[in-house]
């Protein structure tokens, strides 16, 4: 008998992707010295209905930013991992599977570098 098999997506199932998204344009908004009135203005623009090139097109002329839209877009995306977190009881969840015998994997459709360092 093969060992139950149970496959999961990594974003928004077991890690808050919106969570480490909001943490990534905080962190940009810190680094940058935008205050939290900035921090705010890049929630606000990237909960609209704008591309990702629209968004951080009007985030660089608000806040006068030397970088192109997608220079921007890609520093942010870059932090993403760093400020991801499993949902609560995520990995333990995992870790219980694991010992009643079944096997787990990932699918996603996200980069493999990306998801990886947050696996890792």
């Amino acid at each position: 008998m093969t060992e139950p098999l149970v496959i999961f997506d990594l974003d928004d199932t077991l890690i808050d992707y919106a969570q480490a998204a909001d943490r990534a344009l905080a962190s940009f908004a810190h680094q940058r010295g935008l205050g939290e009135s900035g921090v705010q203005f890049l929630r606000d623009v990237n909960a609209g209905t704008l591309t990702v090139h629209e968004a951080w097109q009007l985030i660089g002329e608000h806040f006068l930013l030397p970088e192109s839209a997608d220079e921007l877009a890609r520093s942010v995306a870059a932090t993403l991992p760093d400020h991801a977190v499993a949902f609560e009881g995520a990995v333990e969840g995992l870790n219980s599977l694991r010992e009643a015998g079944w096997r787990t994997a990932l699918l996603s459709n996200g980069s493999p570098s990306v998801q990886l360092t947050k696996v890792r």
